[in-house]
């Protein structure tokens, strides 16, 4: 890939000013450039989204950008209002814990040297902290390197003959959470997949496309397993992290049947996100799941596991077991469940 340009924008958010950085090592300072933004343009979609309508302002000022028409003073422009749109959200919102702090914003227009004239806008805000000095480049206060703390909105976009054929708006955050100041106030943008369609669509897929197959496989005590886990993933509060998903329910479950491969779920769980049905990060809507957990398991005709409600990690509670001679069962981590099996021994 090929920079046309970039800008390093210091936003105050306190004095409400953006002025472009000045770097004496030049070439150290394009290096660090050029590594966020090789990281950026390979980075994976975190959640997807489209102009909103309603608003213009921005929209014309990423559509100069990307013409290289007037980049400068438009640069300017977007620097001041993003440090205009935190200093109101710090004023709003005085009972958080951390105000959004003074940072840097990085704007790069960058040539994919495709045949289809594929160019990303890059917009990016880090902290400004410890690690790059202003004024001389070196490693003292500035840009940060090691505790990076980016927004970004990547705007892919083909150019030909003077026109913009708009590709794709894509936005991450590396602490994971939604900022509105950041995606729908600074950059006037609204979701392509709303939380609640995000909860339903990606619990489909996953069911369809991960558990489904195990079922139909013949492995009901596999599915049974990695099927609540996901249920108790889904309705309970908080963000839905498809790596976390794929790292933590399914990468750490240890299969009843040696026909279930951790490996080749986790490739799925990743095909999930090429397909671009749902975004890979976003907030639950738990009251959307409408799946309950199977709390009935059969173990004999004399016993039957009786569950009451989910159980976040399931797979380190109900374990497999075999005795020396070869009889399998089934281990429930239960300190009552302990003692009441130790009182039967004890009447042997």
């Amino acid at each position: 890939m090929n920079v046309i340009f970039y800008k390093l924008i210091k936003i105050d958010n306190e004095e409400i000013e953006a002025i472009f950085a000045a770097f004496e090592n030049q070439e150290h300072i394009n290096a660090y450039v050029k590594r966020i933004l090789d990281s950026c343009a390979s980075a994976s979609v975190e959640r997807k989204y489209k102009f909103d309508n309603t608003l213009t302002t921005t929209k014309d000022r990423i559509t100069k950008l990307i013409m290289q028409q007037d980049v400068d003073a438009v640069a300017t422009e977007l620097g001041r209002r993003l440090a205009k749109v935190e200093n109101d959200t710090n004023t709003a919102n005085p009972q958080l814990k951390g105000k959004i702090p003074i940072g840097i914003l990085l704007l790069a227009l960058v040539d994919m040297e495709t045949e289809d004239h594929h160019f990303k806008l890059m917009v990016i805000k880090s902290d400004y902290d410890e690690f790059i000095a202003e004024r001389t480049g070196l490693l003292d206060a500035g840009l940060s390197i090691k505790n990076q703390i980016f927004k970004t909105c990547v705007y892919d976009v083909n150019i030909n003959e003077q026109s913009i054929e708009w590709k794709q708006i894509s936005t991450s955050d590396s602490t994971k959470r939604k900022a509105e100041y950041w995606s729908k106030t600074f950059l006037e943008l609204e979701e392509l997949h709303s939380d609640e369609i995000n909860t339903v669509t990606a619990y489909d897929q996953i069911k369809r496309k991960i558990l489904d197959p195990i079922k139909n496989n013949g492995y009901k005590s596999d599915w049974l397993l990695l099927s609540n886990a996901t249920i108790a993933y889904m309705r309970s509060e908080g963000t839905f992290d498809l790596d976390y998903y794929r790292d933590n329910i399914i990468g750490l479950y240890k299969p009843y049947n040696n026909g279930v491969s951790v490996e080749k779920l986790k490739q799925k769980v990743d095909k999930l996100r090429e397909t671009g049905k749902f975004d890979a990060v976003f907030k639950k809507v738990p009251s959307k799941i409408k799946d309950k957990i199977n709390n009935s398991i059969k173990l004999s005709d004399e016993l039957e596991l009786h569950i009451k409600r989910e159980i976040a990690g399931v797979q380190n509670v109900l374990l497999p077991a075999t005795t020396p001679d070869g009889r399998k069962g089934i281990t429930i981590i239960s300190e009552a469940g302990y003692e009441y099996a130790e009182g039967l021994n004890s009447q042997r």
